[in-house]
């Protein structure tokens, strides 16, 4: 039990690490991205004392993961209105929908990135996958 918050931080530090390698990879695909970022803030709401991110930060986390979560939700529901013929007339609102909440998102990424840990000590990028 006394390593446990090491271990914690560290898978913490861990994800932060992944969460920054996406983030500054223009082709990281946006849906893989918005896992990242649910992991990285489930992670500190439950240990907030063992996160390096502060409440605020954790929050903008949530408003990055709900941006991503309208984009893709509206991307599925443009590729399903190309295979169901009832759903066509709504595909042009949804697809500006996802345009929206993309560039939102696209917004958002810019400043949580600006406040993330830059490094928590790994000497190699972290390996970007989301498992």
């Amino acid at each position: 039990m006394k390593k446990l918050p090491h271990k914690i931080r560290g898978a913490l530090g861990k994800q932060i690490d992944r969460l920054h390698a996406a983030i500054e990879d223009p082709q990281f695909d946006r849906h893989e991205l918005r896992i990242l970022v649910k992991r990285t803030r489930y992670l500190t709401e439950a240990f907030p004392s063992l996160s390096p991110l502060s409440q605020g930060e954790a929050k903008l986390l949530k408003g990055l993961q709900t941006a991503l979560g309208d984009w893709h939700d509206h991307y599925q529901w443009c590729q399903k209105a190309q295979v169901e013929k009832d759903l066509r007339p709504l595909q042009t609102i949804w697809s500006d929908c996802a345009a929206s909440a993309l560039q939102r998102a696209e917004l958002q990424l810019s400043e949580v990135v600006k406040l993330l840990p830059k490094s928590l000590g790994k000497k190699r990028p972290p390996k970007v996958t989301t498992e």
